[in-house]
């Protein structure tokens, strides 16, 4: 079976607001939520590797979906990761977030499992096919130590009508240009925002756009950047602000994700709080380094949050 490709832009990985003690501040979304509904962000993604999904219970997991599914409906798509250890879980979470009325549902290899692609495509296939939701999914080979090859990402297009994007995250132009082959560019194809992986520019000539952390920061120029129909009427132009963001994306990714794009985040003026252990916050030169080069980009102006930083909201 096919579908069709209608996703892409910018998707932006959001991080989950904890308050001082840890605890999950839910309130703390609606602002993120705003931000982004109002600067271009084509889609949010929850409850990934920013959302620091792996230190959240269950039930914290819920929550989120009940808090932020209803508000961003209206506003802009939200997609949930509701990958858990067991399949069972999996299929539970992926059921509840279609009953609060998400957008959609992205799965990520089980961490610690470490599958044959065979059994990868098994799980995928038996979670998207239980529910009517538009599904993605998020291969990064990193963090779950499997890579989801594109014959397997083929195959699940042929079993799975709703499957209806792949994020890339393997840190290789050749896997993405291959999934968009094997799939006959039927399905929408996104690439992570890590410099460090060098597939921007690809996603965006060959692909649909990124599934990205900077936008967290700049929400404006990712969605700019994201869009092939950009690059395609003025390339010197388009390179010219890919390369003037490349800093802001380093610096995005130079401590485990969340905790460079939280730190941002709060330099701003959003209430978005500490991250879980074992990670830490950024302190020190590196958050003033951080500091300095949201000043160089003159984000607080340009986005109207300097006030906020001076009010403390």
């Amino acid at each position: 079976m096919t579908t069709t490709r209608a996703m892409g832009g910018s998707w932006v990985a959001v991080p989950t607001p904890m308050h001082a003690d840890g605890s999950v501040n839910y309130d703390g979304f609606a602002p993120l939520i705003d931000f982004h509904a109002e600067n271009g962000t084509d889609a949010i993604l929850l409850e990934g590797s920013a959302g620091e999904v792996a230190m959240l219970e269950p039930q914290e997991r819920r929550q989120i979906i009940d808090r932020t599914a209803a508000y961003a409906r209206d506003k802009l798509p939200a997609f949930y990761g509701v990958s858990c250890t067991t399949t069972r879980a999996t299929l539970e979470l992926t059921k509840y977030a279609e009953d609060q009325g998400a957008a959609g549902v992205i799965l990520t290899v089980p961490m610690y499992s470490m599958p044959t692609q065979t059994a990868i495509l098994d799980f995928l296939v038996t979670v998207a096919t239980s529910t009517t939701l538009p599904v993605g999914i998020y291969n990064n080979p990193t963090r779950v130590h499997r890579n989801i090859d594109p014959a397997t990402v083929a195959a699940l297009h042929r079993e799975a009508p709703n499957f209806v994007v792949d994020k890339e995250a393997a840190p290789s132009a050749a896997q993405l240009v291959d999934v968009l082959e094997q799939t006959n560019h039927e399905i929408s194809v996104m690439a992570c925002d890590n410099p460090g992986y060098g597939l921007f520019a690809t996603a965006v000539a060959m692909g649909d756009g990124m599934a990205n952390i900077t936008g967290n920061l700049h929400p404006r120029e990712m969605a700019y950047l994201s869009r092939g129909e950009n690059a395609a009427a003025d390339l010197g132009h388009w390179t010219r602000r890919f390369v003037d963001l490349l800093p802001l994306m380093r610096a995005c990714y130079s401590l485990p994700n969340p905790v460079a794009v939280k730190a941002g985040l709060e330099l701003l003026g959003f209430v978005v709080g500490p991250t879980r252990l074992p990670l830490q916050p950024m302190h020190g030169a590196k958050r003033d380094a951080l500091s300095d080069l949201l000043d160089r980009y003159g984000l607080r102006e340009a986005y109207g949050l300097r006030s906020a930083v001076a009010s403390g909201a």
